[in-house]
């Protein structure tokens, strides 16, 4: 099952958080091993650097032996205790250094994809900065709209104005739609509310509604703001 899975309105509009990202398992995780798992979410390459990795774990760097230890005993507990990872192999950066790439475990994205899928769910809307791999949705049946959004940002007017119209269209087609941004609080919440507005709530009493449905959404003054102006802009036209 997806990090934070639940409808908003039942059968309808769901939020989630982003398929495969494991972090459902960062309860049980400890400092270092969340650290880790917040690289894989938003890592580009999936590479580091044997020699930054420790440092960006926050590993003690005193002994290189120990470091290294800690390290592929991180590795390992991503692979064989949780599944986030399929593999790791060693290789080289671009100016030559030891590096090591991960591997993301696929199946871990597909059975999340699968689970939206059995709920009813065939279209998703991604709002992270990377979308969801093609085969991953192609193997899943479920396809997606990417609207790509920075973390604890907020998206535009221009944006949600293409969230709420995609979301009009699917609906009126019968198919359900899930929204996912990493934890589907900050980015997920901001664009469940503006569509509660464009269903004609007042922003705030949007704003209520999802964060009471869905606690926690809707994370910081900017994402406020984004339905606020939202509704002012529906007001004017």
């Amino acid at each position: 099952m997806p990090f934070n899975f639940s409808w908003l309105v039942q059968g309808h509009l769901a939020g989630m958080g982003k398929p495969g990202s494991g972090l459902e398992h960062a309860p049980e995780m400890l400092p270092h091993e969340h650290r880790f798992l917040t690289w894989l979410n938003t890592s580009r390459s999936l590479r580091s650097l044997c020699s930054e990795m420790p440092e960006r774990l926050g590993l003690p760097t005193g002994d290189p032996r120990m470091s290294e230890q800690r390290l592929l005993e991180t590795y390992r507990k991503f692979r064989d205790v949780w599944g986030i990872l399929s593999g790791v192999r060693e290789g080289f950066g671009e100016g030559g250094e030891p590096a090591d790439h991960f591997v993301r475990n696929r199946s871990a994205v597909v059975d999340d994809l699968v689970f939206v899928k059995e709920q009813g769910i065939h279209d998703l809307v991604t709002l992270t900065e990377r979308p969801v791999e093609a085969e991953d949705l192609e193997e899943a049946g479920v396809r997606a709209l990417h609207i790509p959004i920075k973390d604890q940002r907020a998206p535009t007017n221009d944006q949600l104005v293409e969230f709420v119209e995609h979301v009009d269209e699917r609906l009126a087609a019968g198919a359900p739609v899930a929204v996912h941004c990493l934890a589907g609080i900050g980015r997920t919440g901001t664009c469940l509310a503006a569509y509660l507005v464009h269903c004609g709530a007042g922003a705030e009493d949007a704003i209520i509604e999802v964060r009471t449905r869905r606690p926690d959404s809707i994370e910081n003054e900017e994402q406020e703001q984004a339905v606020h102006q939202f509704e002012a802009m529906r007001k004017a036209v």
